[in-house]
């Protein structure tokens, strides 16, 4: 008989190591609005940008939030900045 319970535990991959981003549970519309409040637009600048109204906006930022575990746009911004990892939070 063949113990293969092994093989399993040490096919690790560097992938698994590193540590998961909060930013990966949010959509690609919740990253653009939290990408803009890290630059300072306020809701209705961000509604003009991304063409969406500002009850839109402002349903991303409460879902932004919640996903986080923050409580304000600056918490927000502050992940944001530190997890980002593709170089265009100053676009």
């Amino acid at each position: 008989m063949f113990d293969n319970s092994n093989e399993s535990t040490h096919n690790n991959t560097e992938a698994d190591t590193r540590p998961v981003s909060p930013l990966c549970v949010l959509t690609k519309g919740e990253l653009e609005v939290l990408r803009l409040i890290s630059l300072g637009y306020s809701n209705a600048d961000i509604a003009k940008a991304m063409f969406i109204s500002e009850h839109t906006v402002n349903d991303y930022t409460k879902k932004i939030y919640r996903k986080l575990d923050v409580h304000n746009r600056h918490a927000a911004a502050q992940i944001f900045l530190r997890h980002n990892s593709s170089g265009n939070s100053t676009e």
